[in-house]
């Protein structure tokens, strides 16, 4: 997790948005050529602000062509790819279209490796990678190639499980009243988040978090998520 503390979130947020004052901003950058993590943390903002937009799978021809996902600069990931029949890590990509809440359902089903007692992420591969999530306490650890484009899981402590979908064509959300689900469309793209057991101001925090990324200047605010989610009460 990060060392990261309130005011370093609020500086780094400041000087990224060009909101520092001028007479800080040189102490700042001393910081930053001193502190290998605060470099590193505003290297991963700058990243996030342009990137999720560019994220969309090219529609496939027939026969379908590899699909190549641009490298965005965040939290490196790869394939892991979960099967609906088992749980493995095969990457292998289905070309039927699945209902969200059972692809969903599919990774909840799951459980991941630990390392140190925190989630192990997935492992960088050619798919680059997917939203950092880790100030909400959310650990990317599975991802999944479907029709529509990528599904991205994430799980953290307390039960907490959270699936993002990217695709170039609308989702259709379940009707389940149980499950929290959005979607959305931005720059040409479709988005699509699915939660179960969630708290509805954390859900409502990254959902926020989520949509601000893939707007067109994809600025979002980190410390609002992480002081949001921080707030919320765990999941069930």
């Amino acid at each position: 997790m990060s060392g990261l503390s309130d005011t370093d979130w609020e500086a780094l947020s400041a000087y990224h948005d060009g909101e520092m004052a001028s007479e800080e901003v040189r102490s700042f950058e001393r910081r930053l050529r001193d502190e290998p993590e605060l470099a590193a943390t505003l290297a991963s903002i700058r990243s996030q602000s342009h990137s999720l937009r560019m994220l969309g799978p090219q529609r496939a021809e027939e026969p379908p062509a590899p699909r190549h996902t641009p490298r965005w600069g965040w939290v490196a990931v790869g394939m892991l790819a979960a099967s609906l029949a088992v749980a493995a890590y095969t990457g292998v990509m289905s070309r039927q279209s699945v209902p969200l809440i059972e692809l969903h359902d599919a990774f909840s089903a799951q459980s991941f490796p630990m390392a140190q007692g925190d989630l192990q992420p997935v492992m960088q591969k050619e798919y680059g990678a997917l939203p950092d999530l880790v100030p909400a306490g959310l650990t990317l650890v599975a991802t999944r190639d479907i029709p529509e484009g990528t599904a991205a899981h994430y799980a953290g402590k307390n039960g907490c499980r959270l699936t993002l979908y990217l695709g170039s064509e609308s989702f259709a959300l379940p009707s389940d009243p149980e499950i929290e689900a959005t979607a959305w469309e931005a720059s040409g793209k479709s988005y699509a988040v699915l939660a179960d057991r969630m708290d509805l101001q954390r859900f409502e925090a990254l959902v926020e978090y989520l949509r601000e990324l893939t707007l067109e200047d994809g600025t979002a605010d980190m410390l609002a998520l992480r002081n949001a989610t921080r707030s919320a009460e765990n999941c069930a």
